[in-house]
């Protein structure tokens, strides 16, 4: 487990280091956070013009900062450890609700990945490394203390300070992860499930009250911040606007709802899953047009989303079905029943966590106006893939607990049968379920391990795109282009990359500023409106370009006009308009 947990560890400080995955300006707003705190004592709480994202990784970046220097990879850097405790959390949990085989499996699939699934476990972009190891923890967590729930009272009363250092720990971890994002709100509910179904004594005892102080400790700054900001700023109100933007782009663009349930199925959902995109977007279902052509496209990606689907409802048929079973002896249960019957309960509730974070993004926006892009808000579903895993593990119901594959999931104490009957038994089995149930693992294998070699093989392209950001850069500065207005993937990834020489606001396609633009720094703004000749930058096929260039020639303005890589920048020798709300 360590060999693997480190060999994949070094595999990603290997692929920041070749500048991969390409930077953008998301990150380097994050970037410019963590050079404020280290540099100008600043000291955000959330991501800048997002009151609702936890700034750690800013943080963590600036320490990172005083040691390596401020740059792209000393930030990723800081990063890396949330995913290593995240593998060595999913082999904790897998091995402690499954097998210690299929836990090795586990993280030996989640230590490669398509190139959507490293790149969320690499970008600082907004709490997405830190959320996926958050989730996890707090599921072994509440596993380990609802699975010690039934040891005998004296047992129990020996280990009270241990019991109460785990519910403070898991009360700490779920406040810090509700401070970083709230993607992570259906592993939280599931665990408290958990333990209100095996530990509700605790939850009102000495436990509860450690549990509520860790939660208290761990949202401290999403608490502060709320106590002391307007109303109108509130991290709920805020992600509720957030909420109904998005349904309000749905009805201006005429979007039907069901193309939302299209995206998360057909695009988001085998992207997160290990399955390289095969096509844009409009070769799919409600986003364009399918065709003979192209109907590969929907049939490949739709196809591993309707296998995970049936995986996911089979695995919780074999939890139901070992419940009901046990159910069905309820009189005189021994600490081996009790035992499965709350691995049992967490497997399922693990099951529940990954079927609400999809169903929350299949009925959300985003998965209609970008589902390429958004795979992100699906990364918690990770956390269950040993949950989706385990029907195809070879004697799936009897590796982890000793189960007699006749009755699956309940103890062999409770069953009388011979040591003939299991020997006829095994040999009657068909070998064709176990040869069908060994490719499906082998073809989720193969593309955990096509979507790194393509990752791989992506590297050059991204050093070209860094060495093209950086030469950009240096022809801007080689022009005395110091402030300038531009679009927001530009912005702050050259603000950033520049140490700051260059200072820039983003203008929308219609070339004003306001909300629609995506200032997510003001005093950015600032500098460059106070500027009397400022420099336009804009990517050659956008709007901006386009609209900017008709308006210089309706005014009958004169300009210096010049081209680098894909930009095109302006530059004026008179004062000219600044662009206003």
């Amino acid at each position: 487990m360590l060999a693997i947990v480190l060999l994949a560890s070094l595999l990603r400080v290997l692929l920041i280091d070749q500048h991969w995955p390409v930077t953008n300006s998301d990150e380097g707003v994050m970037d410019l956070m963590a050079l404020h705190i280290a540099n100008h004592g600043e000291h955000p709480i959330f991501f800048y013009g997002q009151d609702y994202m936890g700034a750690l990784e800013a943080y963590i970046g600036a320490g990172m900062f005083q040691i390596f220097g401020a740059s792209v990879f000393a930030l990723r850097l800081g990063v890396i450890p949330f995913y290593a405790f995240f593998l060595i959390s999913m082999y904790f949990l897998t091995r402690l609700l499954y097998s210690r085989r299929l836990a090795l499996v586990t993280i030996l699939l989640l230590s490669l990945g398509s190139s959507d699934i490293i790149t969320r476990q690499l970008k600082a972009i907004g709490g997405y490394p830190e959320t996926f190891f958050f989730a996890a923890l707090i599921f072994l967590l509440a596993s380990k203390i609802a699975l010690s729930s039934n040891l005998e009272q004296q047992k129990r009363s020996q280990g009270h300070g241990r019991r109460w250092l785990l519910y403070g720990l898991l009360g700490f971890v779920v406040g810090l992860a509700l401070w970083i994002d709230q993607l992570i709100l259906p592993f939280i509910a599931t665990t408290g499930l958990l333990l209100l179904l095996f530990c509700r004594r605790d939850l009102f005892s000495r436990a509860g009250l450690c549990a509520l102080l860790g939660i208290a400790l761990g949202a401290l700054p999403l608490i502060y911040y709320n106590l002391t900001s307007p109303f109108e700023h509130n991290s709920l109100i805020v992600l509720m606007n957030l909420q109904r933007s998005g349904i309000d782009d749905l009805a201006v663009r005429h979007i039907p709802r069901i193309q939302q349930l299209s995206g998360a199925f057909f695009i988001s959902l085998p992207a997160i899953m290990a399955l390289n995109p095969l096509c844009s977007i409009e070769n799919f279902p409600l986003f364009g047009q399918v065709t003979a052509q192209n109907a590969h496209c929907a049939l490949i990606q739709g196809g591993w989303s309707l296998g995970y689907t049936v995986l996911w409802i089979w695995a919780a048929l074999l939890a139901i079905r070992a419940l009901w079973r046990l159910w069905m002896l309820q009189s005189d249960w021994s600490c081996v029943e009790k035992q499965t019957c709350i691995k049992q309960y967490a497997r399922l509730l693990l099951l529940l966590s990954a079927a609400l974070s999809f169903a929350l993004y299949a009925t959300s926006p985003g998965a209609a106006l970008s589902p390429a892009t958004n795979t992100r808000y699906l990364i918690c579903m990770l956390v269950a893939l040993p949950a989706v895993l385990w029907p195809l593990w070879p004697r799936a119901t009897t590796t982890s607990t000793g189960l007699h594959p006749l009755t699956p999931d309940l103890p062999q104490s409770s069953q009388a049968v011979s040591k003939d009957e299991k020997r006829s038994f095994t040999e009657k089995r068909w070998p064709f379920p176990f040869i069908l149930q060994g490719s499906i693992l082998l073809l989720i294998a193969f593309m955990f391990i096509s979507g790194t070699i393509r990752v791989v093989a992506d590297i050059p392209a991204a050093q070209e795109t860094y060495n093209k950001q950086q030469g950009l850069i240096e022809y801007l500065e080689l022009i005395g282009a110091t402030r300038i207005y531009t679009d927001y993937w530009t912005c702050y990834r050259i603000a950033f990359q520049s140490n700051e020489k260059i200072i820039c606001a983003n203008l929308t396609e219609d070339l004003k500023y306001g909300p629609d633009s995506v200032n997510r720094y003001t005093p950015y703004y600032e500098q460059v409106q106070a500027v009397s000749q400022p420099t336009y930058v804009f990517p050659r096929q956008s709007l901006q370009a386009t609209n900017f260039a008709r308006q210089m020639q309706a005014h009958n303005i004169s300009y210096k006009y010049s081209e680098f890589g894909d930009y095109i920048v302006y530059q004026f020798t008179a004062p000219i308009g600044i662009p206003s709300a």
